[in-house]
């Protein structure tokens, strides 16, 4: 069983979220886990477990569609993989991950519980998907070096006052649906101010219900895709949204590959089982015009003979040229 304590000034509070243990728990690898019904939900994993961590998206068959009760709590992973499939993650279930830098959320998680990502303090930033219609209080408090929170729909159905922080307030919940308030959560003796987040709230044009330029207290920044293309991808890496990438090359060179812009590197692989050089490279990034072209002399480039698949589901795609000569070489152009 899990518990833990939030610290808050002087203060210590016993989260009120205790897990009891799980009434069919099973083993699958380094991961606890229960079937409800036909599906899994993770409920335990080892706390001094380091580097990068995949969930994965199947156990015994079933699908893991849950991220349960403070799961990973106070797991020391820098990274996670949460399958697609998962649709809710519930209270303090990554709370204290304190070496956590990066986190995708899967685009069919609709609810995140209370505390869920509460005191990640090497977190950054964070991508909501539309799919989010929950966000209990708390979700992402104490999260201190987080800038950006970027949301791809509308405002979530029901939300907690106080997503960012503890808030100055009652816990109170909002609904969309109906304009109500749905809930109220007990004041703490010594709430975290808003002032003390320095988060920004960043939703695309188009978006319903956000506001700017604060939307729930905390500053908020409506983006046009149109205008800035690369937005997203900057804001996942710490970067401002409007940079320009033209007066950037590497930074450029990086968006249209989706890499990492620290480390930018692309290089032709040579199979001598069918004597062919193929590259392969992310090809969706917007606003990005891509051409793969080939050459025996370093001077005349041309796309003949280069053979492309599709784009993939991951926005890749592969070009490939027969080895026709000793000299034969490969090239990836961009254009924007």
């Amino acid at each position: 069983m899990k518990r833990s304590t939030l610290n808050i000034g002087a203060t210590f509070l016993t989260c009120l979220f205790i897990s009891p243990a799980p009434l069919s728990a099973a083993q699958f690898g380094l991961f606890t886990y229960e079937v409800v019904g036909d599906t899994v939900t993770i409920t335990d994993f080892p706390e001094d477990t380091v580097g990068h961590v995949e969930i994965p998206s199947k156990i015994n068959g079933r699908p893991v569609t849950g991220i349960g009760l403070r799961a990973f709590e106070h797991c020391r992973m820098t990274s996670v993989t949460i399958p697609e499939g998962v649709t809710y993650i519930r209270e303090c279930a990554f709370h204290s991950c304190k070496e956590l830098i990066g986190i995708a959320i899967p685009s069919n998680v609709t609810h995140i519980m209370a505390a869920a990502f509460a005191s990640c303090t090497k977190l950054t930033a964070v991508t909501l998907p539309e799919s989010v219609t929950y966000l209990d209080f708390g979700v992402f408090w104490n999260c201190s070096e987080l800038l950006s929170a970027v949301f791809l729909g509308d405002a979530p159905a029901v939300f907690s006052q106080s997503l960012f922080d503890l808030g100055t307030d009652v816990r109170t919940h909002h609904d969309l649906t109906n304009g109500s308030v749905v809930g109220r959560r007990p004041k703490f003796s010594r709430p975290i101010p808003v002032e003390d987040s320095n988060v920004t709230i960043y939703y695309l044009s188009g978006s319903k219900d956000f506001t700017s330029p604060t939307w729930l207290d905390y500053p908020a920044v409506m983006i046009d895709e149109n205008v800035y293309p690369a937005a997203l991808w900057l804001l996942r890496h710490d970067l401002p949204y409007d940079t320009d990438l033209g007066e950037h090359p590497s930074l450029l060179m990086a968006y249209a590959f989706d890499l990492d812009p620290g480390a930018p590197q692309l290089s032709p692989v040579f199979d001598p089982a069918t004597n062919t050089l193929s590259l392969s490279f992310h090809a969706d990034s917007p606003g990005i015009t891509y051409a793969v072209e080939t050459t025996t002399d370093l001077e005349n480039w041309s796309t003949v003979g280069v053979r492309l698949s599709d784009v993939g589901a991951d926005g890749r795609r592969t070009a490939i040229v027969d080895r026709d000569s000793p000299n034969r070489f490969l090239r990836l152009r961009i254009d924007r």
